[in-house]
């Protein structure tokens, strides 16, 4: 059986998908899936605010370059990893990955909002 949030979510989950699929399909087997993975790093990340900090705090643009080439380079083994593994995975191994990270989003969330609500008493 269904849940209300399932029922609710249904038709709008169902357009996005189709949309993705019809972009998304396309996209992932041409040469534009490069540019794409390019702009993916101009998604704000909070680990990127504190680097674009630290950068700035160092006041010398090449310690501040090495310092944010240093940080991105690292993230390459990590994405590169994490890549091959969800290739590997079947579909259903996916799915179930996907839904436990989805519940450590949602945990996580839960301890941010719950230690600010803490803070404003």
């Amino acid at each position: 059986m269904r849940s209300a949030i399932e029922r609710t979510l249904a038709r709008p989950t169902q357009v996005l998908v189709s949309f993705w699929r019809k972009f998304a399909g396309g996209l992932a087997r041409s040469p534009g899936v490069i540019i794409l993975g390019g702009l993916h790093g101009l998604l704000p990340c909070p680990l990127l605010y504190v680097m674009f900090s630290s950068a700035v705090a160092m006041q010398n643009p090449l310690q501040a370059g090495l310092l944010l080439f240093s940080f991105s380079s690292g993230t390459v083994p990590m994405r590169w990893g994490i890549g091959l593994t969800a290739h590997s995975l079947t579909l259903s191994k996916r799915i179930a990955v996907q839904r436990g990270f989805g519940g450590l989003v949602l945990l996580w969330g839960t301890v941010l909002v719950m230690h600010g609500i803490g803070r404003l008493r």
